[in-house]
């Protein structure tokens, strides 16, 4: 038994130890790299979005709030909700680089932010093309039919 607990309590650190590194990780200059790791932090579920939580509304750059709003748009699953709202919530910072980063993932996601979602929206102009879609005919062309000439002498 003794034997047991001590393991759970090494994976536990080794745990750790991974989220620490990958909440580094996200912190990146380059933006290529974080989003890469913010899209990694998204299929960890809760801790995940903890992380991604963290980098978006903490004290943090551009890039690193920009691959955490990224990672929270690719969450799946019973999370994809929780973000989706933590991104909402977003637009209502103080935090004006927060607020921006979080209406272009959700313009990005289509989803309306909280100005959009006051104004009326027209239902039926939101599936009909502008340009009626019609066929183009095609030119029949008669097929010719090839002999096979007999060359025997």
């Amino acid at each position: 038994m003794e034997h047991k607990e001590k393991q759970d309590l090494e994976k536990t650190q080794e745990s750790i130890k991974l989220f620490e590194r990958l909440a580094e990780k996200i912190r990146s200059e380059n933006p290529s790299i974080a989003r890469k790791n913010a899209l990694n932090l998204s299929w960890l579920q809760e801790d995940g979005l903890e992380i991604l939580k963290n980098a978006l509304i903490g004290d943090e750059t551009h890039t690193t709030k920009s691959a955490a709003a990224y990672g929270l748009r690719k969450m799946q699953g019973r999370m994809k909700k929780i973000a989706r709202k933590l991104l909402e919530d977003g637009c209502d910072m103080p935090d004006d680089e927060t607020k921006k980063v979080c209406e272009n993932a959700l313009r990005v996601i289509k989803l309306p932010t909280k100005q959009k979602a006051k104004q009326p929206q027209n239902q039926e102009n939101i599936n009909t093309p502008k340009i009626p879609i019609r066929e183009i005919p095609t030119k029949r062309t008669q097929r010719t039919v090839r002999s096979i000439r007999d060359n025997s002498m």
